[in-house]
């Protein structure tokens, strides 16, 4: 018959290899093991949802990860100069093409609403609501010479860039905006751990940014 368990990340235990303790917030994520005595485990993964969502503007979209499924999402969007306001709902019923263990949802607007810097962008499921103001990340130029991306985002703003090839393999660089403006190098290695190794920029190079916010929301 099944029993219950309850595990206090907040409290230090006695065995040597319990990490110290540890804040459960969204986005935290772990697993849980039972063996039995032939050495055979069962495992469960679970995490904490970490609602948030993204803004790619100059597609008029907006993308909704990690809200619980089957729950209803209000996106409301007022234009910088309050002229102009968009509401519309939709249902969380999917997960991303990339990882099947993040809820999904996708607003298009393209015709329906031009989204521009500096608008205001919600999104709430009646319970928990994210708010962000759409900020001007965009590219100014790509240096295949020197395999460099550069561009303009908020200033101080954590931009994160990342160059793909045709199989999907993907290198990763994380930069600051020093004045609204931005480079980031893929031919040298950066200082994080995922920034390890360097790519050669090539004409039909997949290149992608976001901005993050303090919210959890983004802009890509």
């Amino acid at each position: 018959m099944p029993s219950n368990w309850t595990v206090d990340f907040h409290a230090s235990s006695a065995p040597n290899d319990d990490p110290a303790p540890v804040t459960l917030q969204p986005g935290s994520n772990g697993w849980a093991q039972v063996h039995s005595n032939s050495g055979d485990q069962t495992q469960v993964d679970w995490n904490v949802p970490n609602p948030r969502f993204g803004v790619r503007a100059n597609n008029d979209e907006v993308q909704a990860y990690d809200w619980p499924l089957q729950d209803t999402l209000t996106l409301s969007i007022q234009s910088a100069d309050s002229t102009k306001s968009y509401t519309i709902t939709q249902q969380v019923t999917g997960y991303t093409p990339w990882d099947p263990n993040t809820s999904y949802a996708d607003f298009t607007l393209p015709g329906t609403f031009d989204i521009q810097v500096g608008d205001h962008v919600s999104i709430s499921d009646g319970t928990v609501t994210k708010t962000m103001i759409v900020s001007p990340l965009a590219f100014k130029a790509i240096n295949l010479a020197n395999d460099t991306v550069s561009g303009i985002a908020s200033s101080g703003a954590h931009v994160d860039i990342w160059a793909c090839d045709n199989s999907g393999n993907c290198t990763n660089r994380h930069v600051t905006a020093q004045g609204g403006n931005w480079t980031a190098d893929f031919g040298h290695v950066g200082s994080q751990g995922d920034e390890q190794t360097t790519f050669k920029l090539v004409p039909g190079t997949w290149v992608d940014s976001q901005e993050y916010y303090a919210d959890t929301a983004l802009t890509t």
